[in-house]
């Protein structure tokens, strides 16, 4: 038996990572999410109340949707700042405006690209340019600055619902495992300290051998996490920057429902800080380009667990992913009428200089 669901889940990520295949399984869900809030009974507030008698209606509180949209442009900045601690921590530093312009570019990317390599791809390719050396060091940057993020998420959802314990048990679970998880990656990071360097190289090199083709990349994330270890004032700052930015971007999901004047409807302001993360993480499942369906759901569902309506949940899912595409597509604009032209002493290059 365990050989065969081994199988099938073999088959279904083969067949899940076909491109096409994960974008039209998005839209199924998006499409089932949003049939089941158009008009559920038993519900104050549906998607179908919510056009007609708030959009429709102009009844909306554009203060709040402006706050949620300068939350969430606070929420992008903190982590491009994070984002440029952590290059310069590996000997990669750009200049602050170069990396601003790349940060916002991936989010332009990344936000209105889904499912496409991406705006990651071409920050680490343009760090990758200034530094020809240390291509996939540059790289190594990019994606455990990714994977900082979403442990800074784990790390929130077991704080939280440590401070605000949840009456849902599946909830209360998902807290427990977080706080598991943390002190277990904690434990860890500690026994890293101790770790010599001569060892860290050669496990690297075993790393390499392991894994033919992406080897060097792996080791090269090993060397690059042994080396943040190295430099814990660093990672104490790229804590904070991170936590002020999840909290931007939870209190600006927060102002999106209260925008909508949804708020009657939805959970406290405090249960916000446990649902965005969860949330945050569904929407990064890489089985949905963008987290488009399984975001909408996530949020319907947690909504319902804590207290408000899932059509509701879905209602804030969906604006704040449209105020994600304007706040990218005003970004970009922005980068479009800049002209970055690079320190006479940095430029080697025409191939060195920034894309846009």
């Amino acid at each position: 038996m365990p050989a065969t669901r081994s199988g099938i889940l073999g088959f279904f990520l083969r067949v899940m990572s076909f491109k096409p295949l994960r974008h039209l399984a998005a839209i199924a869900l998006l499409g089932f999410v949003l049939v089941r809030a158009w008009d559920p009974p038993g519900q104050g507030m549906t998607l179908k109340r919510l056009l007609t008698d708030h959009l429709a209606a102009g009844n909306l509180d554009f203060i709040a949707l402006v706050s949620s949209m300068a939350l969430l442009a606070t929420a992008i900045s903190f982590t491009i700042i994070r984002w440029h601690l952590l290059l310069s921590t590996m000997g990669l530093g750009i200049p602050a405006q170069q990396t601003a312009r790349l940060g916002w570019i991936g989010f332009y990317f990344n936000t209105l690209l889904p499912g496409s390599i991406g705006g990651d791809l071409i920050k680490a390719t343009v760090v990758a340019r200034r530094f020809p050396g240390r291509r996939v060091q540059a790289v190594a940057t990019v994606l455990l600055d990714r994977g900082f993020a979403l442990w800074n998420l784990v790390l929130f959802v077991a704080m939280v619902s440590m401070a605000l314990p949840p009456a849902h048990q599946a909830l209360a679970r998902i807290g427990a495992w977080a706080r598991a998880f943390c002190l277990l990656t904690l434990l860890l990071w500690f026994l890293l300290g101790y770790l010599p360097l001569w060892r860290a190289e050669r496990f690297a090199l075993r790393l390499r051998r392991w894994f033919p083709g992406a080897g060097m990349l792996i080791g090269e994330l090993w060397l690059a996490l042994f080396r943040y270890r190295q430099n814990p004032a660093t990672i104490m700052v790229a804590i904070a920057l991170s936590a002020v930015s999840q909290a931007a971007f939870i209190i600006s999901v927060e102002r999106m429902g209260a925008g909508l004047r949804l708020g009657e409807s939805m959970p406290s302001f405090e249960h916000h800080f446990l649902l965005v993360p969860m949330a945050m993480m569904m929407n990064a499942i890489p089985l949905f380009p963008g987290g488009i369906g399984i975001g909408e759901w996530g949020y319907g569902t947690l909504y319902s667990m804590l207290g408000g309506e899932e059509s509701v949940g879905v209602a804030v899912s969906l604006g704040h992913r449209l105020e994600n595409w304007i706040l990218a597509g005003m970004a970009m604009a922005g980068v479009a009428a800049t002209r970055w032209e690079e320190p006479p002493d940095l430029a080697t290059d025409s191939a060195s200089k920034p894309v846009g």
